[in-house]
C-alpha cells in the first residue's frame, strides 16, 4: 500500500472510532479487501473464502431466490434453510466434524457470522503471529472441506448410493473428513516449507 492509501486508511479507521463502529466492523469493511488476499493458503480456498464472505456461495438458500421449486433446506441435516452462515458454521453435521479435527473449534465462532468471525482473524491479539498463522491455515482447510463433503453429498453420483449410510453414521463421517483436512493441511505445509527452503537457499 503506498502513503495515500495508508493514510486515507489511518483517517477512516478514526472517523469510524469517533462514530462508534465497532473494530470488527471496520475490518470487515476495509481491512479485509487488502489483506484477504495475502492469507497463506491456496489460491482455490481464499477464492473459495471470498464467495463465502460476500454471500456468493451456491448454497440451495441463494439458488432459491433466484430460481423457483428449489428446496432450500440444508441437504446435511435436512432441517434448516441452507445459507452460507448456517452450512459453514450451524450445522449440527458439519459441527460434529470440526469437533473431530479441533474440539474447541466451534466455540471460537459462536455468536459471529462468518464475515465477522473472518475479520477476528486479524484481530486476535492475544495470540502469537505464529498461532494465529497455523489457526487461519486449519480454518480455510476445515471450511473448504466442508463446503466439498456437502457438495459430494449433492452431486457426486457414484457415491450417493451409499452417500445417506455415510451421512448417518456420523463416526464414519467425521473420520474421513479428519483425514482429508487434516492430509491437506500437512502437505500444504510441507510444500510452504520446502518452498521457503528453496528460496532461503537461491538467496544464499
Amino acid at each position: 500500500m503506498n502513503l495515500d492509501g495508508l493514510l486515507h486508511t489511518m483517517v477512516s479507521f478514526l472517523l469510524k472510532l469517533l462514530i462508534g463502529q465497532s473494530l470488527i466492523e471496520y475490518l470487515v469493511q476495509f481491512r479485509i479487501p487488502l489483506i484477504f488476499w495475502k492469507l497463506n493458503l491456496p489460491p482455490k480456498i481464499k477464492h473459495f473464502l471470498c464467495k463465502c464472505i460476500n454471500d456468493c456461495l451456491a448454497v440451495n438458500g441463494n439458488i432459491g431466490r433466484y430460481v423457483q421449486h428449489v428446496d432450500k433446506k440444508c441437504p446435511l441435516c435436512n432441517t434448516h434453510i441452507e445459507t452460507v452462515d448456517h452450512l459453514l458454521l450451524d450445522c449440527h453435521v458439519i459441527k460434529d466434524m470440526y469437533t473431530g479435527v479441533n474440539s474447541v473449534f466451534t466455540g471460537m465462532y459462536n455468536g459471529n457470522n462468518l464475515k465477522n468471525w473472518v475479520a477476528t482473524w486479524y484481530a486476535n491479539v492475544t495470540t502469537t503471529r505464529q498461532t494465529n498463522h497455523d489457526f487461519i491455515i486449519s480454518a480455510g482447510f476445515m471450511l473448504w472441506h466442508s463446503w466439498k463433503s456437502r457438495c459430494a453429498k449433492v452431486f457426486d453420483h457414484a457415491w450417493k448410493s451409499r452417500c445417506a449410510k455415510v451421512f448417518d453414521n456420523v463416526q464414519v463421517q467425521v473420520n474421513l473428513y479428519k483425514r482429508r483436512v487434516q492430509g491437506d493441511i500437512t502437505n500444504w505445509n510441507n510444500a510452504h516449507r520446502q518452498q521457503n527452503n528453496t528460496s532461503s537457499g537461491t538467496c544464499i
